[in-house]
C-alpha cells in the first residue's frame, strides 16, 4: 500500500485566494475608469479582505471533477461578488 501525502488546507487555500483575486483586480475595471466613484466603491468592498471560501469551494469542486480549476475562475469570482 503506498503512502498518502497530507492534504495542506491553508496551502491549497492561500493558492486560490492569489487565483481569484488576480482574476478580480483583471475582471473589475481600474479605479480610474469612469464613473470612478463606483469602481472605487467596487474595488474596496471586494479587497476589503476575506477568507475567499465560496470561491476556493467552486474551485475545487472543478478540481474534484477532473477539471481545470482556471476555467472555473469567472464563476468563482462571481460567488465571490
Amino acid at each position: 500500500m503506498s503512502a498518502t501525502t497530507p492534504f495542506d488546507l491553508t496551502s491549497f487555500l492561500a493558492a486560490r485566494t492569489a487565483l481569484v483575486n488576480h482574476a478580480l483586480d483583471r475582471f473589475l475595471p481600474s479605479e480610474a475608469t469612469r464613473p470612478a466613484t463606483i469602481h472605487k466603491a467596487m474595488r474596496y468592498s471586494l479587497f476589503a479582505g476575506g477568507k475567499r471560501m465560496r470561491p476556493a469551494l467552486c474551485l475545487a469542486a472543478a478540481e474534484a471533477c477532473g477539471g481545470n480549476p482556471k476555467h472555473a475562475l469567472p464563476p468563482a469570482c462571481a460567488v465571490e461578488c
